[in-house]
């Protein structure tokens, strides 16, 4: 199956952070895109549900890029009003509905990360996927409001000065250790 670093990088996030073997193992994926990061998480052991808005984009990711998660862990909805309407914790929850310039700022507002950190567990690790350039404000106003919620927050990117990059934020209740 076909991955990018990004996604690898995400998904190897739960078997980095040092959580306690009685954790949940239960994870959130917004935005499904080819189904890549909801497989390499289940492949892993976590208990994967995804939101996504639209069900034809599960129909080409079953088509097409080998997703097979079950119909009932798929919840087809807007992820803040999914997460808005659920009462259940998870201890991973990863943001990537993002499609090329198109940025859901609705799902990264102060407002709704306050939201998605109710979702959380105590040692919950929030992970978001962010392509843009590294000089634009889009990256250091993410940054910037993740940091007034989340008293750990820690970016990673797999680009360079000026290019177009993904960028990982990793954030927090509890400290990250990774």
């Amino acid at each position: 199956t076909y991955t990018t670093p990004y996604i690898n990088f995400m998904a190897a996030l739960p078997q980095l952070q040092q959580v306690p073997n009685n954790s949940s193992k239960n994870c959130l994926v917004i935005g499904l895109g080819a189904g890549q990061l909801p497989m390499l998480l289940k492949r892993v052991g976590l208990n994967v549900e995804v939101v996504e808005i639209d069900p034809l984009v599960a129909e080409m990711a079953k088509k097409h890029f080998d997703f097979t998660i079950q119909d009932n862990h798929i919840h087809f909805t807007d992820g803040r009003q999914f997460l808005t309407r659920s009462s259940d914790n998870y201890e991973y929850i990863f943001i990537d509905a993002f499609n090329a310039d198109q940025i859901a700022w609705h799902l990264l507002s102060k407002e709704a990360l306050e939201i998605t950190r109710q979702r959380m567990t105590t040692q919950g690790l929030l992970v978001i996927n962010l392509t843009s350039i590294a000089s634009s404000q889009d990256v250091a106003s993410l940054q910037c409001t993740l940091q007034s919620i989340f008293p750990y927050v820690r970016g990673f990117s797999d680009g360079q000065y000026p290019e177009l990059a993904s960028f990982v934020f990793v954030a927090s209740t509890s400290p990250i250790h990774l």
